[in-house]
């Protein structure tokens, strides 16, 4: 493979990377995620929340509309929803 792009994040190491539609989500252990477009490379947006810290996995279910987050910090798994078509919002 080559690479194709690299993107200096400029933040702790990242510990997890999930996609979905057109956007990486790009998790770190202080509690945020970072949203990347996919086409451009640039970061278009964050999800940060305090039940988030400890970010080890990023999946999503039914077709994008619902995010599961495991977040060891808090031993739980946070669940988020598309409210408006485009955000994802805590779904606890």
């Amino acid at each position: 493979l080559t690479p194709m792009r690299t993107l200096n994040l400029g933040f702790p190491r990242p510990l997890s990377l999930a996609e979905n539609k057109e956007m990486f989500y790009v998790g770190y252990n202080e509690g945020w995620i970072l949203l990347i477009d996919k086409r451009t490379f640039t970061i278009s947006g964050m999800i940060n929340s305090t039940h988030l810290s400890g970010i080890r996995d990023i999946m999503f279910f039914n077709g994008g509309e619902i995010m599961v987050v495991a977040a060891t910090v808090r031993r739980s798994l946070v669940f988020f929803e598309r409210a408006d078509g485009n955000a994802l919002s805590t779904y606890e």
